[in-house]
């Protein structure tokens, strides 16, 4: 998903659009340019609960790639992208402007994040007999 999208998502649900509802018009100016730095701090936050998570270099925190543009696209799942992230770049985006309405924005986030955390799919793997002998540890000292 794109970041202009997400974007887009965000000043619909603020009820900023214009009457032909385009989320990208002169009244959204000052939204579109404080957008591109919030998303890349919202998106790390996001990363760790992307299906695009990965860790990379072990012993190194695994970084998403930062947007640049509004056209970029978002390196996060389009669930995460498209679900969560319009609503925390909706409450930084207003929160100076209707505080009540910013604190909502957070809130739904934040709902919405700890949702995402539950539902990240899981890898399992065999864990490693430590105790030594043979099967069901006939053999193991005591």
């Amino acid at each position: 998903m794109k970041a202009q999208e997400v974007f887009n998502r965000a000043i619909k649900l603020m009820d900023e659009q214009s009457e032909g509802g385009s989320a990208m018009w002169s009244d959204t100016v000052e939204y579109q340019n404080r957008a591109i730095e919030i998303l890349n701090t919202l998106i790390n936050e996001c990363y760790p609960f992307s299906d695009t998570y990965k860790v990379e270099t072990p012993g190194k925190r695994p970084v998403c790639l930062p947007i640049l543009l509004l056209e970029d696209e978002v390196n996060l799942d389009d669930g995460m992208a498209g679900t969560v992230l319009p609503y925390g770049l909706a409450a930084e985006l207003i929160k100076n402007d209707d505080p009540a309405l910013g604190n909502y924005f957070l809130q739904r986030y934040n709902e919405l994040l700890a949702r995402f955390s539950r539902t990240l799919p899981a890898e399992w793997d065999t864990p490693e007999d430590f105790y030594g002998g043979l099967q069901f540890n006939q053999f193991a000292g005591w």
